[in-house]
Formats: C-alpha cells, sequence, structure tokens
C-alpha cells in the first residue's frame, strides 16, 4: 500500500486525497512512535506463570522473557533469582514435596526442580515438545506433564526425575489434573476437556456450553482453553474464549460512540464482537455451566486464572485490555451479553498483567515491563515488588498483544485470534468471502506473502492496515512499527506434533517419495522450505485460494481453508480437496497413512 507522509507521532492525514487507495475510511491517524526492539525478544504470552506456595509464605515466578525463575519471599518481598538456559522460556509450574517446585520449561523441551528454600536449581529432564501442563501426584510422587505435541508424561519425583510413563493423547494438549478417578488434560484450541486412563485411553470428554439462540442456531462457539484449574469439590474451571459462529460483516464501518468505544467489522455491540472472554465450570462428570452470565465486559484475551483455596473466588487476567477481574464462582448462571455483576477490576498495577495467585485472601499480579509482582489487600493495591531484570520492551510484542499498542479500543488484540502466534482453530464465515479458517502465524509467514487465504494482501503492511486498522478499528502503523512486528513474528518457532513409539522412519520416507512425486503431484504447490510456492490457485473449491506453508501443519486441525477436514486423513475425502487438490484417488489405505506420516513430520 501507498503511504502517505507524516509528521509527529498521530498524523491526520487524508488518504483518499493523496492518492492512497486503501478501501479505509478517507481519514485515518498513522502511528509514527519509534518503535523499540528487545535484544532479546519476548515469547508470546501464555498466563499460569506464577505460584504460590502451599504456606502462602512464597511465590515462585516464572520470567519466560529472562529466562529465570525468581523465588520471593512475600513477607519480605525479597526476590531470588534462579538462572536457566538460554531460551528455555519457563512456563507452569506446580509445588512437589520437601520444597520442591518443578517448572514446565517450554522451549526448553524439559521440567526442572526449584529448591524454594535455596532458591537453587536442581535435576533436569528432557520431556517432550512444548511442556505446557504440569501437576503433582501426591499419592504416588509423581509429576504430569501435559506437552503441545499431545504426548503425557510421568515422572518420578526423584533425584533423577526418573521417566515413568509416556502416552500420546492428541496434539495441542494445555493442563493436566489428577484426581483419585483418573487424570484430566485439556486441548487449548478446542476448549476440551477429556478424562483418560492411564494408558492415554479417552474416558469421557466435553467442552464448554455453546450460545444458541432461540431457534437453536449456535451464536457462540466455545474454544481456546487458556487456563484449567481443580477446584476443592472436585470440580474443574476453566477460563476460555468463544468466537462468534455467525456472520462477519465486513462491510461495517468504524465508528465510535461517546465513550469511545469503536464499533468495526470485528467488534460490535455484545454478541457481534468476534471473540468474548468466558468461565466455565465443569462437574466430577464433566458437565459444564457458565459462572454468572458468561461473557466478561471488555475481557477478550483471558490468558491466566487463579482461583481462592476456598474455591469461591477466582481472578481473571487480560493483558489486551490491561484488566485484572476478581469474579464470584458462587454466582447463578444468568441470561444476557456483558453482564459482569458477579465481577469486580481490580486496579492499581503498573506494566501489563500477565498471571496472577491467592496468597490466602490477598492477590498477587505479576506485570511484564517492568517486571513487578504487585499485593492486593482488600481489593486495593498495596504493594509492589520489584523483580528486577534487563528491559524487554518490544513493539512487535505489544502491537501482537495489547490494543492500546495499535491505538485499538475495539478490546481484541491480534493474539486473540492467534492465541501464541499460532491460530484459534475457528473456522469464520466472512460476507463476501465465504468459510475462512484461522491461518496460523508460527513458522509459516517467512517468504510466504502475499497474505490471507485469498493472497490478495501483499505484505505484513498491507495486512495490518486491513485487519488492525478497517476490520479491528486501529490506527494505521508506521513502516518501522510493522517491521517490528513482522520481525518478532519471524522469530516465532512452529511446534511439531509428536509420532506415535510404533511409526517407523520407513514410513515417514514411503510418504516423501509420494508427496514428492509428480503422480500424487502434492509438491507441485508446497515446495520449498516453506512447503508453498505462494500463489493463488483454484483446486476445486470454485475460487482461488493461496497455497498455505506446510511447515507444522501436523497442530493446525482443522484443515483446510473451510476446516472441511477434522484431520489429515480426512483431507483425501473426495468432499474436501478432491483429485484438483493433488491426485490420491489411486492411493491405497496404507499408502495414504504414509503420506499423513510425512506431512506430520514437516
Amino acid at each position: 500500500m501507498k503511504r502517505c507522509a507524516t509528521q509527529g507521532v498521530r498524523v491526520l492525514v487524508a488518504l483518499v486525497s493523496a492518492g492512497c487507495q486503501t478501501g479505509l475510511p478517507t481519514e485515518l491517524l498513522v502511528d509514527d512512535t519509534t518503535p523499540e526492539v528487545a535484544a532479546v525478544r519476548p515469547p508470546p504470552l501464555s498466563g499460569g506463570t506464577l505460584l504460590v506456595t502451599r504456606d502462602g509464605r512464597t511465590a515462585v515466578v516464572s520470567d519466560p522473557e529472562r529466562d529465570r525463575v525468581v523465588v520471593v519471599d512475600i513477607a519480605t518481598g525479597t526476590p531470588h533469582h534462579v538462572e536457566l538456559h538460554e531460551a528455555d522460556e519457563p512456563g507452569r509450574a506446580v509445588e512437589g514435596a520437601d520444597g520442591k517446585v518443578y517448572v514446565a520449561l517450554r522451549r526448553g523441551n524439559a521440567v526442572v526442580e526449584i529448591d524454594v528454600a535455596g532458591a537453587s536449581s536442581g535435576s533436569r529432564r528432557d520431556v517432550c515438545s512444548g511442556p505446557r501442563g504440569i501437576a503433582f501426584d501426591g499419592s504416588k510422587a509423581e509429576i504430569v506433564v501435559a506437552c503441545a505435541s499431545g504426548e503425557l508424561v510421568t515422572l518420578a519425583a526423584d533425584a533423577a526425575l526418573t521417566e515413568v510413563r509416556r502416552v500420546i493423547v492428541a496434539p495441542d494438549l494445555r493442563d493436566v489434573v489428577v484426581r483419585p478417578d483418573g487424570l484430566l488434560v485439556t486441548h487449548f484450541r478446542s476448549a476440551q476437556i477429556t478424562k483418560i486412563d492411564a494408558e492415554g485411553a479417552v474416558l469421557r470428554a466435553s467442552v464448554p456450553a455453546a450460545e444458541l439462540a432461540d431457534d437453536g442456531d449456535v451464536i457462540r462457539k466455545p474454544h481456546v482453553a487458556w487456563r484449567a484449574l481443580a477446584l476443592p469439590d472436585g470440580e474443574v474451571a476453566m477460563v476460555h474464549q468463544t468466537a462468534l459462529s455467525q456472520m462477519v460483516d465486513l462491510e461495517v464501518p468504524v465508528e465510535g460512540d461517546d465513550t469511545g468505544m469503536k464499533t468495526s467489522a470485528y467488534a460490535g455491540e455484545c454478541d457481534q464482537d468476534l471473540v468474548h472472554a468466558e468461565l466455565s465450570i465443569f462437574d466430577a462428570q464433566l458437565e459444564p455451566r457458565q459462572v454468572g452470565a458468561g461473557s466478561f465486559i471488555g475481557l477478550h484475551l483471558p490468558i491466566d486464572l487463579a482461583l481462592r483455596e476456598d474455591g469461591d473466588r477466582a481472578v481473571v487476567i487480560d493483558p489486551a485490555a490491561n484488566k485484572v477481574e476478581l469474579v464470584d464462582l458462587t454466582a447463578a448462571p444468568g441470561q444476557g451479553c456483558f453482564s459482569v455483576d458477579n465481577a469486580e477490576e481490580l486496579e492499581g498495577w503498573s506494566g501489563t498483567p500477565i498471571a496472577a495467585a491467592f496468597a490466602g485472601t490477598d492477590i498477587l499480579v505479576q506485570t511484564r515491563e517492568p517486571a513487578t509482582l504487585e499485593l492486593f489487600h482488600g481489593g486495593k493495591a498495596v504493594r509492589t515488588i520489584v523483580l528486577g531484570g534487563d528491559s524487554r520492551a518490544d513493539t512487535g510484542f505489544d502491537l501482537f498483544h495489547n490494543t492500546s499498542a495499535m491505538n485499538n479500543t475495539s478490546g481484541l488484540a491480534c493474539a486473540s485470534c492467534h492465541p501464541e502466534g499460532r491460530d484459534d482453530g475457528h473456522v469464520w464465515t466472512f460476507s463476501g468471502e465465504g468459510l475462512r479458517r484461522t491461518q496460523s502465524l508460527s513458522g509459516t509467514l517467512d517468504g510466504t506473502a502475499p497474505f490471507h487465504w485469498g493472497g490478495n494482501l501483499s505484505s505484513l503492511g498491507a495486512l495490518m492496515d486491513e485487519v488492525s486498522a478497517r476490520r479491528m478499528g486501529g490506527v494505521l502503523q508506521s513502516e518501522e512499527r510493522v517491521d517490528a512486528l513482522e520481525s518478532w513474528l519471524l522469530a516465532l518457532e512452529p511446534l511439531r506434533a509428536a509420532t506415535s513409539p510404533d511409526q517407523d522412519e520407513e514410513a515417514i520416507d514411503r510418504g516423501r517419495v509420494l508427496f514428492e512425486s509428480t503422480t500424487v503431484g502434492c509438491s507441485s504447490c508446497h515446495s520449498g522450505a516453506a512447503f508453498t510456492n505462494n500463489e493463488t490457485t483454484t483446486v476445486g473449491h470454485g475460487e482461488a485460494l493461496q497455497v498455505p506453508s506446510l511447515v507444522g501443519v501436523g497442530m493446525r486441525g482443522p484443515f483446510m481453508h473451510d476446516g472441511c477436514a477434522p484431520t489429515l486423513i480426512d483431507r483425501f475425502d473426495p468432499a474436501c480437496g478432491g483429485d484438483e487438490h493433488g491426485d490420491t484417488s489411486g492411493l491405497d489405505a496404507a499408502e495414504l497413512e504414509d503420506l499423513v506420516a510425512y506431512m506430520m513430520s514437516l
């Protein structure tokens, strides 16, 4: 897109009169504030990085941006730093026995033991690709780790963290909860919660309730389970998002009201917002119910949840809107949109809130930039504990996660639909376009322009103008600020699904031969390092579509632009792709399995 010359920090420009044919409103603000780029780029926000020990005396803080764990004496506010390996990205933590805490290292692909009293690290064990959830089974003295790759790994809480068991459940696992009657695991993008036995067999599965219209049509569908925690009575609380299932009108103009709130294609009144935050509780049989009236006003990125010991109160964190909500879990389910009679907003911190925990009835909130712990007593901020460390201020990170960085009062952030830089797995219905599955941003952008399924956006700058400004109601960003976002996105690494222990390398090799054969024809479009030729072509759907990258494709179900394939093997159903999308009709079942094995390895 042609950009008009600007002066100052935010300048009113007449785009059309200056010859900028954009399809955007004729006058928009441009943010040309000088961007900041951190020496070490911060990873996407994931939540769950704060633990208070059972005695209420110590906070154990995972700092994924500085690859450290900070052990804090809450009474004195004294922080003790435990340095980890570069790019470990510490995440969830769980308290074991004898003063030990175990931390999942999301990029380090390991679990590390932390001695709380000595503020030092101990045993370390490689576990899987992307360990996310972690729980402690006191009855067996075992640590259970849920992995993004789909594995559930059990370790003994001994000196060597000896591996006890490894099973593959499904890609995209998130949290794990230990109950006397079995294990519960959550699935990140689908918001499914699953009860499994020791061998990984599914005993029961459930998802939060969808929001239905009077005629039974689905208005909003649950997805993206950010955090799930056990309640004292055996129930489980889950904070998650809901996504609009009805048509999104892309022609809605950006308009503001007297309160400063904007309506736009992606954010409107009540049920027309693309994404809401919601808190659901699952009973012992995994039957779901909403807390209060459901959606929280102004929350669109609920990355963390904390529960008070008695199970009556919870805290929900939204870094996009810089909000912390104290929620009454005893509130009866209600009706209506944006009803928050059961929630109270906490105030009084600096930086962006990214995690929370209860210390008795007090609340601790972890912030980034600056890295602090904020102590709340009686709902008021009473003390700031400075954690210290080098700055990680980064404009690209901020543009992705925070609405104020985009000057976007609609409440949505890029991360609302691209959690952790990936995708939400949702299939949207857009006016004039039809069905469009959210595309992943992790490991799939470099050298793959033009963007969007229609291939109509030539660069990330064009995408930001169309999506961030026109559809989300933000302001235009200068080329330098877009560059900061692009370099941050290009640093994201794709996740890959685990392969079954009985999956031999020969199957992958056979699949590669099929993929590259001229008869099947996959590599005629999916070629090069990114497995795409960047072309927009027709493959039997009646419209031209951009050839997507297949890097990390095994983690991206459902597949195809319209989500017609829940699994990769379903992609080869004639009703979902057909022979115009590679000639696979002549392959038998075994050959299709080999082809899928190869694609899962990409």
